[in-house]
């Protein structure tokens, strides 16, 4: 997917509580990515457009 989007265009989420949320975050550490493109879609990105701090 981030071949089409910018990495500045994704945020993780996940289900729940239709999903297992231990199963989803598992997954995205899993994910190979370097560390700023894995903190942006963990909450960088999030905080920008919501205008908060996590």
């Amino acid at each position: 997917m981030l071949r089409y989007i910018s990495v500045d265009r994704v945020m993780f989420g996940t289900d729940y509580p239709f999903a297992d949320m231990k199963q989803g975050t598992d997954w995205f550490r899993a994910v190979n990515l370097p560390r700023e493109a894995k903190e942006k879609i963990a909450y960088r990105n999030a905080e920008k457009l919501f205008g908060i701090k996590v």
